[in-house]
């Protein structure tokens, strides 16, 4: 019988990056960043924050940030501002549901998504 993989202790603080240079176009519609992410080595982290790079295609478009289907943040993306911070309050992988779910209103290209996990 094979003896199943165990995960090395990942530390008190993780960063993944993903690029995702993905054209969303539309309102209000939903993009799933979870499935950029394998998040299974890190059952009960906590979000500590989504770094957001992104560039509008036409003039602004807004984000909002939900985790774990609660809002997070909502930010504006525009040519001066590409780059964008979200803290989600209290969301830690393993526990419920744990996705990441952007909802995207104007036409904008999601460049590059950030998690920032700690262990505490």
């Amino acid at each position: 019988m094979p003896i199943p993989p165990r995960y090395p202790n990942p530390g008190p603080e993780v960063v993944i990056p993903a690029s995702v240079f993905q054209r969303v176009v539309g309102q209000g519609v939903m993009f799933d960043v979870g499935r950029y992410f394998n998040l299974s080595g890190y059952y009960n982290y906590r979000i500590a924050a989504v770094e957001i790079q992104a560039q509008p295609n036409f003039g602004q478009a807004g984000i909002n940030v939900m985790v774990n289907s609660q809002p997070a943040g909502s930010i504006m993306v525009d040519a001066y501002r590409p780059y964008h911070v979200v803290y989600p309050n209290n969301a830690r992988i393993g526990v419920g549901i744990t996705n990441v779910v952007f909802f995207v209103s104007g036409d904008v290209t999601i460049q590059s998504v950030t998690l920032r996990l700690s262990a505490y």
